[in-house]
């Protein structure tokens, strides 16, 4: 039993309370565990042996199925700490150059197909996306800066051959839907501007605040 092996129900190395009395446990009890492990973080030695414990493992379809039910039972402001702890947690952390090499070769090569695209794209729509409504001070982001360094790699990353349009027309149709909306928004903003002014022009009609008020002669 992995509990005995890695020696778990220490906290210094693990987060187990007990030993499972039983296959499938209490919902009561599982619920309990769930909400005391929250803000818990297991040592560096417990993660480093679930990693090696499940190292070339894959999750079955069941598996599989079973956490996404569970996440999807989880509130929006749960979803939000989850991610904001994961956030917090690699903070400040450098991927070595080993690592980063491992990554770029076990996904060398691969393309999501359409069916995929669409769920991750469904996934993150509306309310599902953790910064739905989220906006100024809220909005994780805010009051970041990207460095020059940052920039100028940005900038490379995406120039010439590195480009998604590089050496691609746009149809016409698109050019033309693209013309219509900026029309669009221009003369939705023109007619904003010009209320405003008749409308503060009314609201002002005998005062000096009226630009176009001539006071009667003496």
């Amino acid at each position: 039993m992995q509990i005995k092996q890695f020696n778990t129900m220490d906290k210094n190395y693990g987060y187990n309370f007990e030993l499972p009395s039983r296959p499938n446990q209490n919902p009561e009890i599982n619920e309990k565990r769930r909400k005391a492990m929250m803000g818990r973080r297991p040592s560096e030695a417990c993660i480093r042996a679930s990693i090696e414990a499940n190292f070339g493992k894959k999750q079955t379809p069941e598996h599989k199925a079973k956490v996404r039910l569970a996440m999807e039972s989880r509130t929006k402001e749960e979803k939000q700490l989850i991610y904001r702890k994961i956030s917090e947690s690699n903070k400040g952390k450098i991927m070595s150059e080993e690592a980063r090499k491992k990554i770029g070769e076990a996904h060398a090569g691969t393309t999501h197909s359409e069916e995929t695209k669409r769920k991750m794209s469904e996934s993150h729509l509306g309310e599902k996306n953790p910064n739905y409504g989220r906006k100024g001070i809220d909005h994780w982001r805010f009051g970041t800066h990207h460095s020059e360094e940052t920039i100028i790699k940005m900038r490379k990353s995406h120039s010439g051959k590195n480009n998604h349009n590089y050496e691609k027309t746009m149809p016409e149709e698109q050019k033309k839907k693209i013309s219509e909306t900026k029309k669009r928004i221009f003369q939705e903003r023109l007619n904003g501007a010009i209320y405003m002014f008749f409308f503060l022009l009314l609201d002002n009609e005998n005062t000096l605040d009226n630009p176009l008020y001539i006071p009667d002669s003496p």
